[in-house]
């Protein structure tokens, strides 16, 4: 039996092997030449070397104009040493006539003869001007943007995005600097979009940081650009057609609209904010729009730039890519933060995370000053065993065990790590842990009691909120002033879940400011990661667990619970 089960197996591989090579073999026939792929560079180049051969004739004009001129200036000495021109006295100082030395020099050219004379300055073609668009904003918007690092830069971003040589541009700066509601205002207010009468494309990777990013911008923006912005997500968006001058959607509705139309013919800009998801979709589209930008200015179309933005970049995939752009494109850097962090960590990993989260939780709440917590967990089903954990009403039905289990299917505007395997496939996978099999009694009150060894955690976490209490948001002086809601165990706790499948109007909650006698608690999953600021969020409480797509051997994808890496750590913080 062990040989025959070795014997398939090796008849398994043998096959897949084989298969493989099938595929390659199957690309190579779809593969561009050598030769095309060198003429697509050429194009890439085709502007720079046009602007050689301009320089090179323009220099070529300006030798021919300096022999004219001094052709010209003999003759101008030839009429002065006329017939009119009194006998030269032996010893007499020479005389100059209207600035034209009689011994045929010229010190000094009057009038226009001197202007052309003049060295011609090598000038620059001067780039369109842009319509300025002046936006009105309110007094408190005002006040609030000015604590933003990305205002502070806004003539180096406006200039980077702007003037690059390719049309390319990468924005990095840290979570919260305001990149993601900044930019798009700062381009929007050049004018490029009435110039041309294009839009502005920004692209996120979730549904929710796409609907909370467009009606901060449209906030901002205030009451008079009523209108200028709009969303598209699946089954959802709002627009202006008429109006509309931004607009904010997922990558998904992108890559619908780039396969009926290559060139993106109603954008002039495109943004694509948190690169370093590197999603399916967001790989496709960088390498798409970077040919589409190339093929507009060999047609002479308006240019299309590309704006790629991402706190936790690693920029080398960018900036050393000969294959995606030829040159590096330019890079700003907004390295400022809004407010320091202090990262605490556990003595020991908890395996059973989500009681170690909810006993965190209430310590907080007890101990601390006002704030509200935000915390991270992998899916919609330990969110609502939180919910439950810390006071919420049930939601559970009896008889109902698999209500908080998602379904497995395909969602491309979604991302696959927020829906859950479902129980038939987890427990028919013996790889599989079931991770989520956890029942409602499984989380009582009583099971979340703080043990007299968990007493240290209590004292280091007094310590560490003390120090960090003296600077609040936005580096204000004075800490809790700067925060609303319940400290030091007075008011309740109110749990907020928090996930991309939710309906707008619930999503909405997670920003609302809390009252003056309770605190908020947002649960949520890697979806409030990424692109997402939620207002008076003081503590964040990680359990350092994301839920990814594992592909099987068998064809069947499963989702399995894992380490997150420490860019989404940093990225949590």
């Amino acid at each position: 039996k062990r040989k025959r089960k070795k014997l398939m197996e090796l008849q398994e591989r043998a096959a897949r092997e084989a298969k493989r090579l099938a595929v390659l073999d199957e690309l190579k026939t779809h593969q561009l030449s050598a030769a095309e792929k060198a003429k697509m560079r050429a194009v890439a180049d085709a502007g720079v070397r046009k602007k050689h051969r301009e320089e090179s004739v323009g220099l070529a004009k300006l030798e021919r104009k300096k022999q004219k001129l001094a052709e010209l200036a003999e003759l101008s000495d030839g009429d002065v040493e006329g017939p009119r021109r009194p006998k030269e006295v032996r010893g007499a100082p020479k005389k100059t006539i209207a600035g034209v030395d009689t011994e045929g020099t010229l010190p000094s050219a009057p009038g226009r003869l001197r202007e052309v004379l003049a060295p011609a300055k090598s000038k620059k073609p001067a780039g369109p001007t842009f319509p300025r668009i002046h936006v009105h904003r309110p007094l408190e918007i005002e006040k609030q943007r000015a604590h933003l690092p990305a205002v502070m830069m806004e003539t180096e971003i406006v200039d980077c995005v702007m003037n690059a040589p390719q049309g390319v541009s990468i924005v990095c700066g840290d979570t919260g600097c305001g990149k993601s509601t900044q930019v798009p205002q700062f381009i929007y207010e050049t004018g490029v979009t009435q110039y041309y009468g294009k839009l502005i494309g920004m692209t996120q990777p979730r549904r929710v940081a796409a609907t909370s990013v467009a009606r901060r911008i449209a906030e901002e923006l205030g009451p008079d650009q009523d209108g200028t912005v709009g969303y598209q997500v699946r089954y959802d968006k709002s627009m202006s057609p008429d109006k509309m001058q931004l607009k904010v959607m997922t990558d998904g509705i992108l890559m619908r609209e780039i396969q009926s139309d290559f060139l993106l013919t109603k954008y002039c800009v495109i943004i694509i904010d948190e690169a370093h998801v590197r999603s399916i979709n967001c790989d496709i589209l960088l390498g798409m729009i970077s040919r589409a930008i190339t093929m507009r200015m060999e047609r002479n179309m308006p240019p299309l730039r590309l704006v790629i933005m991402s706190a936790t970049l690693r920029l080398t995939d960018f900036t050393q890519n000969a294959e995606l752009f030829p040159r590096p494109p330019p890079v700003v850097q907004i390295d400022a933060r809004t407010h320091p962090v202090t990262v605490h960590f556990e003595r020991r990993t908890e395996q059973e995370y989500v009681k170690a989260a909810v006993r965190k939780v209430r310590l907080i709440h007890a101990k601390l000053p006002r704030g509200s917590i935000l915390v991270f967990v992998t899916g919609k089903s330990e969110i609502y065993e939180m919910c439950e954990a810390l006071g919420a009403k049930p939601r559970r039905k009896k008889g109902e065990h698999n209500q908080y289990i998602d379904s497995d299917q395909e969602d491309e505007e979604s991302d696959d790590d927020e829906s859950e395997v479902p129980a038939t496939d987890a427990s028919s996978s013996p790889e599989t842990p079931v991770e989520n099999a956890r029942t409602e009694d499984s989380l009582t009150p009583a099971s979340f009691k703080l043990s007299e060894s968990e007493q240290v955690e209590q004292i280091i976490l007094e310590k560490g909120c003390k120090k960090a209490s003296g600077t609040g948001s936005g580096g204000h002086k004075g800490g809790s002033a700067a925060f609303t809601g319940a400290a030091f165990g007075s008011g309740r706790l109110v749990p907020i879940p928090l996930y991309a499948q939710m309906s707008t109007t619930k999503q909405a909650e997670a920003f609302r400011t809390p009252a003056e006698n309770e605190r908020h608690v947002i649960i949520a999953t890697n979806v409030a990661e990424t692109a997402l600021t939620l207002p008076n969020i003081r503590y964040v409480v990680d359990t350092g667990r994301e839920k990814k797509r594992v592909y099987r051997n068998d064809g069947v994808s499963v989702f399995k619970v894992g380490f997150c890496a420490s860019s989404s750590a940093d990225q949590r913080a």
